[in-house]
């Protein structure tokens, strides 16, 4: 081990050697700084370790930096270098555990947190002092809460009790936990229970607490019951208090009750703050109450004693916000002329919100004087020296698109481009639904979506930048790009979206169809039977097309098995082709049935007999309660999983394909019912000799093919023959 004092080391470079108190580290500990910038982890903690056998104690600030020094790279190995040193360095009423859990908190390390709660817990150092430190374990219930892990925050203070280190007067670790796990209503309010019944006597902190929790989940009726109680203890409500009140009420659809909360604080003899007026007036703007958002902006300007005193931009902000919410904005600009009367300092916020109160509502295309106002505040700013932020650009590039101007987004975003200024995906997304309502720009949106994929992780593209891409290339007629979008979309994990689902569907069929495009035609079939690996089954949702779109949808997918038949894969699963039961059309009986079986049997020449028809013996009738019993008790033989789903029932055939889970839930239950091939014999049997018999024959009174299920089932051995025969 180097000597703690030895000539040969370098001397520390001024920076990074501060500690917490703003003073230079002690001479000391200067070599353990030193070793950790070389990277000499181990000798910088045997010099410590040295050090503090001469007793020579390091102060606080010293530890923290060598403890820090040590973590800050990150890494496994940094974390297990940390954790040695936390038992090198003294006790400190856990002062450096709760450092370390700081530090790695802000990192978003949660395993990391995980292994100092081991640490924390193996510690035997505790049992010298008879008693555990607090703050390491109140550091970990709020990291874990801050991180979204109430499971976790749950655990640590359920520790914590068990260890006997939380008492009922430690209100701060109480309302850690209930942030942590505000999230859910339920969890809370039982928490709350357990802690009042273990003698917890709750603050202020704890009640605003549960309004917050109340707010996330729209309990308006648990808050006023939560603010009466707060009332009945004597506990003295704050801004923060009736602004998550109002808050709670305003999101619950109660905005007269969140009106009423203005009586409230002058009951209470509270003077409401600007925040608080702000509340009230975005509450009215929610509910679309302009005029009483109005009213309340006039009291809130008398109470004040006029625009000239009320130099807070916020409740400028509040006002233009409901003016934004409701469509209006005539008001808005009155609002601004008289906020730059007054003197208030206009920064990137408030011109953010004036440009919102140009929208129109979704139905409606913009004017082109809104669209004017909205860039003659973006002109506006640079002359005022305001900078413009990602959420400025964002809102421009919406109201390009709801003006229908892709052009003039274009130019913007050419302008941004030449500034090197740095978007968001919201910004980005919207450039792209501008874009896409304009002829001409389907290249710049789909480069501009290629430019997110490839690029940092605060532009990188979310379900709705999915979404809005692939209608710009459906509706630009490019089936090909949007099909890629969709299965990157799936790739990138996020859920399939059936409404965009199916109109990608009709128009990709359609033009593979239309043009003879063999690689579309394969993409198509693919894309419709990529579920095919999680429901062990080809299975294609065609019941909400029309018969035209529902026809290419299934040569898409014949084309599809075919292809990968003549590259030597073999048919190894039935073809299960959903068409609904019908029960929808006006008149004729089910069409899109008809169409699919025409288009089988007739143009194709399948033999559907044995595949596409599952027989049964049955005395009902097929109404639709009746045909699903009979579905349910009479499966083909050999019983198949798709032959088992094929016979159920299929009220919502829709969920089929979009759900696999559904599907294979189905299948489950079915298969339940048939384990062994001697409990379906019994069954077969005791159902034949339930059967009536016509007198005079001695068979069945009737033989029903339930065809009409809502699915069209092909078997393997019946797509083999057809693709070995010369009809396809």
């Amino acid at each position: 081990m180097p000597a703690a004092h030895s000539s040969t080391h370098q001397q520390p470079s001024e920076q990074g050697t501060g500690s917490r108190r703003g003073r230079p580290a002690g001479a000391v500990f200067q070599p353990c700084l030193s070793f950790i910038r070389q990277g000499n982890i181990k000798w910088a903690l045997d010099t410590l370790k040295q050090l503090i056998s001469e007793c020579r104690s390091p102060e606080r600030g010293d530890g923290d930096q060598i403890l820090l020094g040590i973590a800050e790279p990150g890494g496994q190995g940094r974390l297990a270098s940390a954790l040695s040193c936390l038992q090198v360095l003294p006790c400190e009423k856990g002062h450096y555990y709760y450092q370390l859990i700081k530090h790695y908190c802000k990192k978003r390390n949660l395993n990391a947190l995980k292994r100092i709660q081991l640490a924390l817990t193996g510690d035997d150092r505790w049992k010298t002092f008879q008693q555990v430190p607090l703050a390491p374990w109140f550091g970990l219930v709020r990291s874990y809460g801050l991180l979204s892990e109430p499971g976790l925050a749950c655990t640590a203070f359920d520790e914590m009790q068990r260890l006997q280190i939380w008492q009922p007067t430690n209100v701060k670790t109480a309302n850690a936990l209930l942030n942590a796990v505000h999230a859910d209503a339920t969890i809370t309010y039982a928490r709350f229970a357990k802690l009042q019944e273990a003698g917890l006597r709750p603050d202020r902190v704890t009640y605003n607490t549960l309004l917050k929790c109340c707010m996330r989940n729209r309990l308006a009726d648990q808050a006023m019951q939560t603010y009466r109680e707060m009332v009945q203890f004597a506990i003295p409500a704050d801004e923060h208090t009736y602004t998550t009140l109002i808050k709670t009420l305003s999101y619950a659809g109660k905005v007269d009750d969140a009106l009423q909360v203005q009586q409230m604080m002058v009951a209470a003899d509270f003077e409401p703050t600007d925040t608080v007026w702000g509340s009230l007036m975005v509450a009215c703007g929610q509910a679309g109450q302009l005029e009483t958002a109005l009213t309340l902006w006039q009291a809130f300007k008398r109470a004040r004693g006029g625009s000239w005193n009320m130099k807070n931009a916020e409740p400028w902000c509040a006002m233009l916000i409901a003016c934004a919410q409701t469509y209006h904005l005539q008001p808005a600009l009155t609002v601004l002329s008289d906020m730059r009367q007054a003197g208030v300092t206009m920064d990137t916020q408030v011109y953010n919100c004036a440009m919102a109160t140009c929208s129109v509502p979704p139905s409606q295309t913009l004017p082109e004087e809104n669209l004017n106002v909205a860039f003659g505040l973006l002109r506006e700013m640079a002359s005022q020296e305001v900078e413009a932020d990602a959420t400025t650009y964002t809102t421009l590039f919406n109201l390009c698109a709801e003006a229908r101007r892709g052009h003039q987004a274009h130019r913007l975003m050419q302008e941004l481009e030449s500034k090197k200024v740095q978007l968001t995906t919201a910004a980005y997304t919207a450039f792209i639904k501008a874009c896409g309502t304009s002829p001409g720009l389907v290249d710049a949106a789909y480069a501009a979506f290629k430019r997110m994929v490839w690029g940092p992780r605060r532009m990188k593209p979310n379900q709705v930048t999915f979404v809005t891409t692939m209608r710009v290339l459906r509706e630009a007629s490019r089936p090909h790009q949007a099909l890629d979008v969709y299965l990157g979309m799936r790739r990138a994990g996020f859920p399939g979206v059936n409404s965009e689902f199916q109109e990608l569907v009709k128009a990709c069929a359609e033009a593979a169809l239309e043009a003879d495009d063999s690689e579309l035609k394969t993409k198509v079939g693919s894309f419709l039977l990529q579920h095919e690996q999680e429901v062990q089954r080809e299975s294609v949702d065609l019941h909400s097309l029309s018969a035209k779109e529902a026809r290419a949808a299934v040569l898409c997918i014949l084309c599809n098995i075919q292809e990968r038949f003549k590259h030597g894969e073999a048919v190894s699963r039935d073809l299960v082709i959903i068409v609904g039961r019908g029960q929808h059309v006006q008149q004729g009986g089910p069409k899109l049935r008809e169409a699919i079986e025409q288009l089988l049997q007739d143009q194709l020449h399948m033999d559907l007999s044995q595949s596409g028809r599952v027989r049964c013996r049955n005395h009902l009738p097929l109404t639709k309660k009746n045909d699903s019993m009979a579905s349910a008790v009479c499966p083909t033989e050999p019983v198949t999983a798709s032959a088992i789903v094929a016979g159920n029932s299929c009220d919502d055939v829709s969920s089929s394909f979009d759900n696999p889970a559904e599907v294979t839930a189905q299948v489950a239950n079915a298969v339940k019912g048939y384990k062994s091939r001697q409990q379906w014999q019994s069954q077969k049997k005791s159902q034949r000799l339930q059967q009536p018999k016509d007198p005079v024959s001695g068979v069945a009174t009737q033989k029903c093919q339930h065809g009409n299920d809502g699915r069209i089932v092909v078997s393997r051995t019946t797509l083999q023959q057809w693709l070995q025969s010369k009809d396809a």
